[in-house]
């Protein structure tokens, strides 16, 4: 099957898509990966590379730094990206579009479409914001662009039925979509000692993670912090007492930051999914979580929750102290992340593709 994927080079969809572009190659299919959003960086270049050595050129890659729907300049979407894709698509003939921008669902005259939908705009604003977001010509393009490729999308898939009710909330469309869990192979030594340290990773400048509001709260273990923490003009000012920030790092430094530490805390008060709790899970971390709906139906009783950022120095003391209940959390957490795997990702969105593509041939054959 020959597939066109969309992406981003900003955060976690990237991590999603590295795992399914793995998994669509080692499936046979031939794959042309575009992302948008900024440049890519040289670590996701190299990753790039890989796939194409490993693949037997059945991979290519084409970056491009066209905004996201979401980003301020998102007028050039429909201008600049469209003509863009179609273009490409014409060359490369995909079988199907797999997009993670909701716009592109607008392409599904040429082939079908699938988008999935990771987040939104109009659901992060009412969960990270006291107002509603004012008018403006941004959030008039922003609107048109989803609502648009959500109405033409062949079909809408969600990580959690959490963002599929999200999507049928703020725009009419998600009733219908199908849920497919997001997924993560990682090859991580859970055996080795762990310090009794806590740690986050993340896009910290952005308020859904809650960073912000960790500011008055002192942890009584060693706290590390990785991420950018400024994207465009969002820029996390404070950092909370007595944390350590690493600022970015690289795939591999996340994975043995997590595999040295105990807990995991995501203090995000908007996370459709949370792909980092679940790599520090596979990695034997246990997981500290803000009990938001998205966050309980992915791990459900495998986590410790706070509602308040004022109740984490006792949880975490009690943690730290209590080394039994640590392990038995870590195991928890650990065991349920083994549902969330790439195999069952890849295979939920080849089945769906198989669907459509063997429909569409039909109706070629027939007309």
């Amino acid at each position: 099957m020959r597939i066109l994927m969309t992406t981003d080079t900003v955060g976690g969809v990237w991590t999603f898509t590295r795992e399914l572009v793995q998994g669509y190659l080692e499936a046979g299919c031939e794959v042309l990966l575009v992302s948008f959003g900024g440049r890519p960086s040289a670590l996701q270049m190299v990753t790039c590379e890989e796939l194409l050595h490993k693949s037997h050129r059945r991979f290519r890659y084409i970056p491009s730094e066209l905004p996201l729907e979401w980003m301020t300049e998102n007028g050039l979407v429909q201008d600049q990206a469209f003509p863009l894709l179609r273009s490409l698509a014409e060359d490369f003939g995909p079988q199907v579009i797999h997009s993670s921008q909701y716009c592109f669902g607008g392409l599904s005259d040429m082939v079908p479409t699938i988008v999935t939908a990771h987040s939104d705009v109009l659901s992060w604003a009412a969960a990270c914001r006291k107002e509603e977001l004012p008018a403006s010509a941004w959030l008039h393009n922003y609107m048109h662009l989803v609502e648009h490729g959500l109405k033409k999308a062949t079909a809408i898939v969600a990580p959690t039925y959490w963002m599929a009710q999200e999507l049928e909330r703020r725009f009419g469309y998600g009733s219908e979509a199908e849920v497919i869990t997001n997924g993560r192979l990682l090859e991580c030594d859970c055996a080795g000692p762990k310090a009794m340290q806590m740690i986050t990773v993340g896009r910290i400048w952005d308020e859904a993670k809650g960073i912000h509001t960790l500011n008055d709260v002192t942890f009584p273990i060693p706290y590390v912090i990785a991420g950018s923490r400024q994207h465009e003009s969002n820029r996390l000012q404070r950092i909370p007492g007595g944390a350590t920030v690493l600022g970015p790092i690289s795939a591999m430094e996340i994975i043995k930051l997590f595999s040295m530490s105990s807990i995991y805390l995501c203090s995000s008060i908007y996370e459709p999914f949370g792909l980092a709790p679940l790599e520090a899970a596979l990695c034997g971390c246990a997981l500290l979580l803000r009990d938001i709906p998205s966050l309980r139906e992915v791990w459900q009783d495998a986590a410790t929750y706070f509602s308040d950022p004022s109740e984490l120095p006792a949880l975490v003391s009690e943690l730290s102290s209590d080394i039994e209940k640590l392990q038995k959390l870590q195991d928890a957490a650990r065991n349920r992340a083994q549902l969330f795997n790439r195999e069952q990702m890849v295979r939920g969105y080849l089945q769906l593709f198989n669907k459509f593509v063997s429909a569409a041939q039909g109706i070629r054959h027939a007309a």
